[in-house]
């Protein structure tokens, strides 16, 4: 078999298989760590630049109609979802390796890309997802709030040192620590610059409308 652009095998594909994707708390994928020069066992010949995805004899791992089994271990508290419907490839280049899927669960969609060359960046997008306290560390937690129902679109970019996105959250139920009577009808814009956060909210408790801005420079951009 000839090479193509330095592969052996230009592509795999499967339809309907059972994968494991999980994120450490350095937000390390464990399909990166599978193939990177450190744990591939293959010598790497001296350059200038050597990326994790030059050993790998393969150009692209994709997969159809997946179920997936998804595992964030980055935050207090680990996120974990398991999707159906999902596609997606792993992509390994001479520059780097890259993986994105999307999957559904309960009619929200969940899309997660990653791309690992001189350093990581991410990016999780989640459209009309149920809300609850452990999936909304993406966007914004208190340790003083709790969610218990609701719909959010959640779009995040995240790289070393760099954490940006907004989160948008539609007919939301909370409750804040020390009150009895929860907040419904929640609706909230919440904006993320790095350290700085911006939440604009309308909700409603015992029948009176309320309005809630509130920004914030964090000493740290998680803030779960």
């Amino acid at each position: 078999m000839g090479l193509l652009n330095g592969k052996i095998i230009k592509e795999i594909s499967a339809e309907n298989p059972l994968i494991y994707v999980t994120l450490d708390k350095n937000w390390k994928v464990n399909f990166v760590k599978l193939f990177s020069k450190e744990q591939s066992g293959l010598r790497v010949k001296k350059q200038k630049k050597s990326s994790d995805g030059i050993n790998v004899p393969i150009g692209l791992i994709s997969v159809k109609d997946a179920r997936l089994v998804y595992q964030d271990f980055h935050f207090e508290r680990p996120i974990r979802k398991d999707l159906t419907d999902v596609n997606g490839y792993v992509s390994f280049e001479d520059s780097g390796i890259s993986l994105k899927f999307s999957g559904n669960d309960n009619g929200g969609v969940y899309e997660y890309s990653f791309e690992k060359k001189d350093e990581y960046s991410m990016n999780v997008k989640l459209k009309n997802v149920e809300i609850d306290d452990v999936l909304m560390q993406y966007s914004f937690s208190s340790k003083y709030v709790e969610y218990s129902e609701g719909r959010a679109d959640i779009d995040i970019d995240i790289s070393p040192g760099d954490y940006t996105g907004y989160a948008n959250l539609r007919n939301g139920v909370a409750r804040y620590k020390g009150l009895e009577d929860d907040f419904h009808s929640v609706n909230a814009e919440i904006l993320l610059e790095g350290r700085n956060i911006q939440i604009s909210s309308t909700m409603k408790i015992e029948d009176k409308q309320l309005e809630f801005f509130w920004t914030k420079k964090t000493k740290s951009m998680f803030w779960a």
